[in-house]
């Protein structure tokens, strides 16, 4: 137990001796992909940043080789957004 308030007390000091708290909080987000005639799923996954296996995931493809000219995509894409209490 005086751990827990021992915690909450150095917290409550940091808190309070900072002018502000910050932390970054990863987000994923999807945008929409047409393949293009000689699209690739790993040159698409680097274009996007992201990864080979989760386009395969995301979109249920078994067969990397039934990618057509046309198809849809759902890519997963990152971004950080950085919250702060002031």
């Amino acid at each position: 137990m005086k751990k827990v308030k021992l915690i909450g007390v150095l917290l409550g000091v940091l808190l309070c001796a900072s002018p502000c708290f910050s932390w970054t909080t990863r987000v994923e987000n999807y945008v929409n992909h047409t393949v293009q005639l000689g699209d690739t799923i790993e040159k698409i996954a680097q274009v996007y940043g992201t990864s080979a296996v989760k386009i395969l995931s995301i979109n249920k493809i078994a067969n990397t080789a039934k990618l057509s000219e046309g198809q849809k995509l759902l890519i997963p894409v990152c971004s950080y957004s950085e919250k702060l209490i002031l």
